[in-house]
């Protein structure tokens, strides 16, 4: 295991600002070099989810990972957690620690690759005929969450990306594409070429392990 670093906080917009929000995470994914709309779609619900509006971000967890079986650096803050619907507080919960924001989407596409959990929600994931409440539900029986979030919240959320990227106009996505997510190109990463079936190659991005 790594070291017990501090909880900076990495938001990548202004707490509340729905709009930015999405338009700069949709410029985050880019620039980490995730081509298929409905993927980057997909993967802002579940930021947006973990992070909050209120932007709970931190050393650039924005998919909100927990430590599992991380050897990198890691920052403990309080949460909670659902069980059996009951919300139940809980104190130092350990989480991974990411360099940027490049290595956090490397590290959320690595570990939807390999985990079996996953298995359903990543051969889905840029199949536009299941919507994405339906993805989202996939997400949960992975286990990927325990909030009491259903069908229609991924539903929900996921036409307001849609709506807030269409509608947006060129100049709007300028803040998002100039973050700085890291180094894309480091050669210590493996490349992984995703393809899902006759969907075909959807994105090509270098992986980090999980």
């Amino acid at each position: 295991m790594g070291a017990l670093v501090k909880a900076v906080h990495t938001p990548w917009a202004l707490p509340w600002d729905h709009r930015k929000i999405i338009l700069n995470f949709d410029g985050v994914l880019r620039n980490c070099g995730v081509k298929s709309a409905v993927v980057r779609r997909r993967m802002t619900i579940n930021a947006v989810t973990a992070s909050g509006w209120k932007q709970n971000c931190f050393c650039y967890n924005a998919f909100g990972v927990q430590l599992g079986g991380w050897r990198g650096d890691y920052f403990v803050t309080n949460t909670f957690e659902y069980e059996d619907g009951v919300k139940v507080h809980i104190e130092k919960q350990p989480w991974r620690a990411f360099d940027n924001f490049f290595h956090a989407v490397s590290d959320w596409l690595s570990r939807m690759q390999n985990y079996e959990r996953y298995e359903v929600a990543w051969k889905h994931i840029a199949d536009e005929s299941v919507t994405d409440g339906e993805w989202w539900v996939m997400m949960g029986k992975g286990g990927y969450y325990t909030a009491p979030l259903n069908e229609s919240w991924g539903d929900s959320l996921g036409k307001r990306i849609e709506k807030t990227l269409a509608e947006a106009k060129p100049g709007d996505f300028d803040e998002g594409l100039a973050i700085d997510v890291g180094n894309t190109s480091s050669s210590l990463l493996p490349i992984v070429a995703i393809s899902l079936g006759v969907i075909g190659l959807v994105l090509i991005l270098v992986g980090y392990g999980y």
